[in-house]
């Protein structure tokens, strides 16, 4: 019993944390791969970066990954 209630309190860890906080500080800062990698992971963090998506203000397919934007010096 103790070790199914540990399971769940893991589980639920994701759940607790504010979207805007894993949006700002960790989802914008990843590249479009491994966005993609960390959609599949489980509902939340799919819905995480589904909400992250149309905040980048460009995406760039066609060549090799490029500094996001929001991440570059000034």
């Amino acid at each position: 019993m103790e070790q199914k209630k540990q399971k769940e309190e893991r589980r639920m860890g994701l759940e607790r944390l504010p979207s805007s906080l894993l949006i700002e500080e960790v989802l914008l800062k990843l590249e479009i791969e491994a966005l993609c990698s960390v959609s599949c992971v489980n509902k939340a963090m799919s819905f995480s970066v589904s909400q992250a998506l149309p905040l980048l203000s460009s995406i760039n397919l066609s060549g090799p990954p490029q500094p996001h934007p929001k991440l570059s010096p000034p």
